[in-house]
């Protein structure tokens, strides 16, 4: 790159580090005040009246300070946003091979040099930006929530052994009733079991099965545990989580409120899967897709694409890059297990992974949230609404495409025969899992109606956004 180049280290405390670079030359670096007219005036001092690029690290919101500066500067300049994993390798081999530790600057002024995969950035308007910060802020509530829970499980796992399972092996709405009444285990076991299955919407036999572990735990550490300091835990745990909902909810209806303003017929909802907090996540994140060369470039930004390991004939795929923000593989996550339910060729490709190739359900599911980002592309380049079709590729109705993909479920029972074998657990002698009929694109028409009336009842009362609470991990993530 041959336009001088402007590599920007954005001090918080101390004074921000500006270095200018032509080529791989080092022009000038100086120290400017980190304050809005320090930088204004630094900027232009460097630009010199010249068009200029800027790169910037992308670390938290030091970058959007740089981007409004160079903009109040009134440069011509073309943004680069970096990330800070890129910056810290280049920034490792100048540290090998330099004798000074004021590189900062100069690495991010020498990237374009090494690193052709830059992209343009522009500062967004005020509301997509306010959007973009509630959907990341709503991700990392999601994430406390989920650690609220564990905490909660890990206590139950000593304080009451059994319970757990007896309630259903989930920190559940019912359990969190139950234990918001009845946070002393003593009581719990005192308690009428028409009661506690009334607290908990539970069967009568899930609330005695409750109770009588509350009553072993009560009479198995009797003298040994506190259980008024142990109800105090629990009440300040679970009221930690009740405000960590409440203040989820409240971004949601936020997030709802300005996606529909920035977007007020967005195609992205008719996807399945896809609900205003998905497609939220999805806008804010990924932005417009005129940055974006392809459909192979969107997935290489999401991380959802192996990583690869390749020597010349040699064609090696490991686990998925991870490249891209979390809080997008986390939302194309969700809603691809929705999508799954309701899309034939996503349930088809779900089937093939687990049945035929052995896959996990983690590894299958990102494999289908990869291909559902290429349904998020056709969608928004073509400005239409999501098409439903079957397995050919011919036009079909929701009700129908949910009936072929009521079809293609994995049965729980293969599920766990697939799970026992990935663990080297004893094999059954059972075959596995019939092949979906040939002509499952055309069942019968006794068969179709009973689907049907079956999809047709699940369309009452179920969403098509996904359940957006759910915690999310790619650790497991592997290539297809």
């Amino acid at each position: 790159m041959d336009t001088p180049v402007i590599g920007i280290d954005l001090g918080v405390t101390a004074a921000s580090e500006v270095a200018v670079a032509t080529a791989s030359a080092i022009e000038s670096t100086r120290k400017v005040p980190s304050t809005p007219e320090g930088l204004v005036a630094g900027f232009r001092r460097a630009a010199a009246g010249r068009a200029v690029a800027v790169v910037v690290e992308s670390t938290a919101m030091a970058w959007f300070v740089a981007a409004v500066a160079a903009a109040r500067a009134g440069i011509v300049h073309t943004m680069y946003r970096v990330s800070g994993a890129k910056a810290a390798a280049l920034r490792n081999f100048y540290r090998a091979h330099t004798k000074t530790d004021r590189i900062d600057a100069r690495v991010l002024a020498r990237m374009p040099q090494v690193d052709d995969a830059l992209r343009v950035y522009t500062l967004p308007p005020a509301p997509e930006l306010a959007l973009k910060r509630l959907v990341v802020l709503r991700h990392k509530l999601v994430g406390e929530a989920t650690r609220i829970s564990n905490r909660i499980r890990s206590t139950l796992h000593w304080a009451a052994p059994g319970l757990l399972p007896a309630a259903g092996g989930s920190v559940s709405a019912g359990l969190v009733a139950v234990l918001n009444r009845w946070p002393d285990l003593r009581n719990l076991a005192r308690a009428r079991a028409a009661t506690i299955a009334a607290t908990a919407s539970w069967p009568l036999e899930r609330a005695e099965a409750v109770k009588a572990r509350a009553a072993e735990s009560a009479a198995f550490y009797e003298g040994f545990v506190d259980f008024a300091d142990l109800a105090l835990e629990l009440e300040v745990t679970l009221e930690h989580l009740a405000c960590l909902d409440a203040q989820r909810t409240r971004l949601e209806a936020r997030i709802a409120t300005v996606h529909a303003q920035l977007h007020p017929a967005d195609h992205l909802l008719s996807i399945p899967g896809v609900g205003p907090v998905i497609a939220g996540v999805i806008r804010a994140i990924v932005g417009t897709l005129d940055r974006f060369a392809n459909l192979a470039s969107l997935r290489a930004y999401t991380g959802l694409v192996p990583r690869e390991n390749s020597s010349g004939d040699a064609r090696r795929r490991g686990r998925i890059s991870k490249a891209g923000p979390s809080v997008l593989r986390w939302a194309l996550y969700l809603a691809a297990d929705t999508a799954r339910q309701w899309d034939p060729a996503l349930a088809a490709l779900y089937r093939r992974l687990m049945v035929e190739r052995g896959r996990t359900h983690t590894q299958a599911m990102c494999a289908v949230a990869s291909h559902l980002v290429g349904r998020i592309w056709a969608v928004v380049r073509q400005d239409r609404p999501y098409e439903w079709r079957d397995l050919e590729g011919n036009p079909i109705t929701r009700e129908q495409a949910r009936a072929i993909a009521l079809t293609l479920r994995v049965d729980p029972e293969t599920r766990a025969r697939l799970s026992a074998r990935r663990k080297g657990g004893p094999r059954t002698s059972r075959a596995r899992q019939p092949e979906a009929p040939q002509d499952i694109t055309q069942p019968s028409e006794v068969n179709l109606i009973e689907l049907a009336l079956e999809a047709a009842k699940v369309l009452d009362r179920t969403s098509l956004d996904p359940p957006i609470g759910r915690p999310y991990s790619s650790e497991a993530c592997k290539r297809e």
